[in-house]
């Protein structure tokens, strides 16, 4: 895949520049000290604290406050380094729309400013340390609950549903917030499976899973197993063009069980099929989030995805269906 990939992308995608691309902020803090005119210790940041800039705007309560460099916010948590004004650095100010401040402070100190109605901030303090900050101890704590979650799962010490430990664990050790946890869940992803669920279910218990099985069975079975495979395959592969590719295997798992049972099959190479066409979700940019993330970065449209993504599909087909079963046999 990765071959094919590297051998294949630059040939069959476009080149575009991204309309819009992420800033590159790995080098804030000599940027903002080279533009502000920061020495020693203010054009330093550290996992603790760093510096951003902030815009004064229309109709913002803080016009006419009286400002200089050195200053401490009223709340004490902050200190002004920098003032600017159209691109005149200012040792006082009398605050007026469009000036520019330079203020340091920890970072939760500054993206609790960042929100405040009377202040623009050029850049999120979270992006600027996410990018220029080395890692701390908080990543750290995160990469040692990914290690320890992954080691029991993979030798059956906890089910994977309660993987979901996680997200305490890493709240409770303040790796991250409340809020942080409750922005990374997926309300889409979310409804789409907990939908899926219940119509997998339903596909069991009303029968349409064993009338499925049949007509299956009865077209496909007669000749070869590694026909049944194939169609279960493709109709994964159809499916994961237009849903998410959890909510496609909810789908057609009960399907291939009746499959498997119906023709005397072992279902553990349909299982393994499944999951390797599950993955082949690679011709449209809507059904994967990894799909949609790489769209703007790469300024690529709704039709440049089947270019690389038919002969991604086409090499998962043939694993599915042919080097799946040589691991898993039909008859185990």
């Amino acid at each position: 895949m990765i071959a094919l990939t590297v051998v294949l992308g630059p040939k069959l995608l476009p080149h575009r520049a991204p309309a819009s691309a992420p800033k590159d902020l790995s080098e804030h803090a000599d940027t903002l000290a080279a533009q502000s005119r920061l020495d020693g210790e203010a054009a330093e940041f550290s996992v603790e604290d760093g510096a951003i800039e902030i815009v004064i705007p229309p109709r913002s309560p803080f016009l006419g406050d009286t400002v200089h460099p050195g200053m401490r916010t009223d709340s004490g948590d902050l200190i002004i380094e920098a003032i600017q004004r159209s691109g005149d650095h200012l040792e006082r100010a009398d605050l007026r729309v469009g000036d520019v401040l330079v203020m340091r402070g920890a970072w939760e100190a500054l993206e609790s400013r960042s929100l405040d109605a009377g202040l623009l901030p050029v850049d999120k303090p979270d992006a600027v340390r996410r990018q220029s900050v080395h890692l701390g101890p908080r990543a750290y704590a995160s990469i040692a609950v990914l290690a320890v979650i992954c080691a029991m799962l993979a030798v059956n010490v906890i089910p994977a549903g309660v993987v979901v430990i996680a997200a305490p664990v890493l709240v409770g050790a303040r790796v991250i917030s409340v809020g942080q946890a409750q922005h990374s869940v997926s309300l889409t992803t979310l409804v789409i499976v907990s939908g899926m669920v219940p119509m997998s279910t339903a596909m069991q218990t009303s029968g349409l899973a064993d009338a499925l099985s049949t007509w299956l069975v009865d077209v496909f079975g007669g000749s070869s197993p590694y026909l049944l495979l194939a169609a279960i395959v493709v109709i994964v592969l159809v499916l994961g063009q237009l849903l998410s590719n959890l909510a496609t295997v909810l789908i057609v798992v009960p399907v291939a069980i009746a499959v498997s049972t119906t023709a005397g099959l072992s279902p553990l190479p349909m299982m393994m099929g499944i999951t390797v066409a599950g993955a082949a979700s690679f011709l449209t940019p809507v059904t994967t989030a990894g799909n949609l993330m790489l769209q703007e970065p790469g300024a690529y449209r709704f039709g440049d995805y089947w270019r690389l993504g038919l002969p991604c599909i086409l090499l998962f087909a043939v694993v599915a269906i042919f080097l799946v079963p040589a691991v898993w046999p039909f008859h185990g």
